[in-house]
């Protein structure tokens, strides 16, 4: 569910165009599938499934918001006893009300120590009908120590809309709280 309102109250000239604090709700649901099998895997999202409700904000808004998205992605072990695992993966990401389609391809080096591992990689994002240029190159590295996992990545953003964007950084923290409460072989680690 999402709600945009405007709030009169709060602006600081008048508008003569807004005349009341409009407001509208929308209702809205994801559809997601996800395939494991050993390092294979494969999901399938499908966000926004329903239409949304037109209000009188904008002459030009769509009403469809539906997009899609797929995540693949296989794990090869390095020499025996390295370590050392290589993670190429790809995400795909389609827009129905504009046709607009983007894709990130994806490359993950891990070093495995017992149960903790330290990683590097990068991601080169395009959009599908401009493979050759790139919209956002962005490196990234991270660590998994105990249940405590700690990741940065940095996309430099590298078409004409580097002037106005010099890129984004993110960081990721997370903790691992429900360790070992499944018994299901989807998380089964395979050597």
């Amino acid at each position: 569910m999402n709600q945009f309102r405007v709030e009169v109250e709060n602006f600081t000239t008048v508008d003569p165009g807004v005349t009341d604090n409009r407001y509208v709700i929308n209702h809205n649901f994801d559809v997601s599938f996800l395939y494991r099998l050993r390092k294979f895997y494969l999901s399938f999202n499908a966000s926004n499934i329903l239409n949304k409700n037109l209000d009188v904000f904008a002459i030009n808004e769509p009403n469809r918001l539906r997009n899609y998205q797929l995540y693949t992605g296989y794990t090869f072990r390095g020499e025996s006893g390295s370590g050392i695992e290589f993670e190429p993966s790809a995400f795909v990401q389609y827009f129905e009300s504009d046709t607009r389609s983007s894709t990130d391809l994806n490359l993950k080096i891990r070093l495995m120590d017992y149960e903790d591992y330290y990683w590097v990689g990068v991601s080169y994002r395009f959009l599908n009908d401009q493979v050759m240029k790139p919209l956002n190159i962005g490196p990234m590295a991270g660590l998994k120590k105990s249940n405590f996992y700690f990741a940065y990545s940095y996309q430099v953003t590298t078409n004409e809309f580097l002037a106005f964007n010099s890129g984004t950084h993110m960081i990721t923290v997370g903790l691992d709280i429900f360790q070992g409460i499944s018994n299901c072989p989807c998380t089964a680690h395979y050597n």
